[in-house]
């Protein structure tokens, strides 16, 4: 008995799809002597043979390891009831010969077996046909939960993220990478690709962004996507731990706050519609229309850490901002308020600095136009000159991560600051109270998510 009940297991484990577990509803089914087989499930589980899985919502594929200790296994075995009938709830008729039974199962508890890892490698360990199975699906195979946190380094994506054939769909902490339709030839493109889900994590130790990726969704993939993924895989994966953020989106509850990324362009939508209050003009020309499907390059925490990524990176959020300042507004907007501007042979970027330092004197702060432009005076042009007008010396540094967050950090701050002073100008202040200018409720309480570096 124990055999049969040992080999019924483990056949139904490898010939299932997805490596389905074996439900215990399955054993009443077969009108089995219960009480005995209790004893042998007992008797399993305590030999490391068989394993329980318990989950109310979904027991007939192993999504996590719960890590139940043993007391709790032999628990639920020994409360299954000796002797039972599922109640029927409904007969539904399919023809004059055959029905379908809708059933009620709610005295037996949703649990299943399965074979641990030992079994299954002693089980399949001289036959064929696992000897070449590829990497994500063996690993599901010998008994890896389906929503294990798997952990790559960061430049895994970037085969596809600066590849145009793929489209790399990205919320700031999860994203989805497909081949591009118009790529797609035959169906034995071995170039194509559909990953469902990968999601932004970091090493505990060094700071270091890293992606996360379920085995179950890289074990649909090709084989050669497989071992392509594989080889960015870290060794050690206790030192990494999920985006707070993805950790919530897969686990289905609701991610609070907005990332950096897109409250940068939320403060400049606001900032321009303060500027259009008092002198009708925007202060900034043509935002870029950011969305999750699109946005500018090099503006997303999915970077590698290299001097050049990171001069890209800078080099883009002076596009975004300094070479979009519009000097005639900056003007008018003095104009407006009763503050005179040396113009003569003057930048924008100059402009606006003189303007916040000599417009706003009732702040604390005599030099409001100094803080708002620093970082962009110095880290940023700097590094946006270097990688615009001569060669780099790359280096890969995980190190850089902090200057991303520091960078990404210094520049949102200073677009707040323009922004926060704007709004004490008594027109601007009304128009926020009569909701004319609406601010939300991430930006105005400063609930942002830093993607960068998130440990100290």
């Amino acid at each position: 008995m124990k055999n049969k009940l040992l080999n019924e297991v483990i056949e139904y484990y490898l010939n299932s799809k997805d490596y389905n577990l074996y439900p215990i509803t399955k054993l009443y089914e077969q009108n089995l002597e219960i009480e005995n087989i209790k004893n042998i499930i007992i008797e399993l589980i305590k030999d490391n043979i068989l394993d329980l899985y318990y989950c109310k919502t979904n027991y007939f594929i192993k999504n996590f390891d719960l890590h139940i200790p043993l007391e709790t296994k032999i628990n639920y075995i020994n409360k299954l009831p000796n002797n039972y009938t599922p109640q029927i709830i409904e007969n539904i008729k399919i023809d004059e010969e055959n029905c379908i039974q809708i059933t009620c199962n709610d005295e037996i508890p949703p649990i299943s077996l399965f074979p641990t890892p030992t079994t299954i490698k002693k089980y399949i360990k001289n036959k064929a046909q696992y000897n070449n199975i590829a990497p994500f699906n063996k690993m599901l195979l010998e008994g890896s939960p389906h929503l294990k946190f798997l952990y790559f380094r960061i430049d895994v994506l970037n085969r596809f993220i600066y590849d145009p054939r793929y489209i790399v769909y990205n919320i700031d902490y999860s994203g989805t990478i497909y081949y591009s339709v118009d790529n797609i030839k035959k169906e034995e493109d071995e170039n194509n690709i559909y990953l469902s889900h990968f999601g932004l994590a970091y090493n505990k130790k060094t700071n270091e962004n890293v992606i996360t990726i379920f085995p179950h969704d890289l074990a649909k993939l090709s084989l050669k996507h497989q071992y392509y993924f594989y080889s960015y895989l870290f060794d050690n994966q206790e030192d990494f731990i999920p985006d707070i953020s993805y950790y919530q989106n897969v686990m289905g509850e609701l991610s609070e706050g907005l990332s950096i990324f897109a409250a940068f362009f939320e403060e400049m939508k606001l900032i321009n519609k303060m500027f259009n209050t008092i002198c009708a003009k925007n202060l900034i020309k043509n935002i870029f229309e950011f969305t999750q499907q699109n946005r500018p390059e090099y503006f997303h925490p999915f970077l590698m850490p290299t001097k050049t990524m990171y001069h890209n990176f800078c080099r883009t959020l002076y596009r975004l901002f300094i070479d979009k300042l519009d000097k005639n507004a900056i003007i008018e907007f003095a104009k407006a308020i009763g503050i005179e501007l040396d113009t003569d042979k003057k930048g924008s970027m100059s402009l606006l600095q003189e303007l916040f330092n000599k417009g706003f004197k009732s702040f604390k702060s005599n030099n409001l136009g100094d803080e708002i432009i620093d970082i962009w005076k110095t880290t940023i042009h700097e590094y946006r000159n270097r990688i615009s007008h001569s060669f780099v010396d790359d280096i890969y540094d995980i190190n850089i991560f902090k200057e991303y967050r520091y960078t990404i950090n210094e520049a949102y701050k200073s677009i707040r600051l323009i922004r926060l002073i704007l709004s004490t100008i008594p027109v601007i202040k009304n128009s926020i109270e009569n909701n004319k200018i609406e601010i939300s409720e991430d930006l105005y309480h400063g609930n942002i998510k830093m993607l960068f570096a998130p440990f100290k």
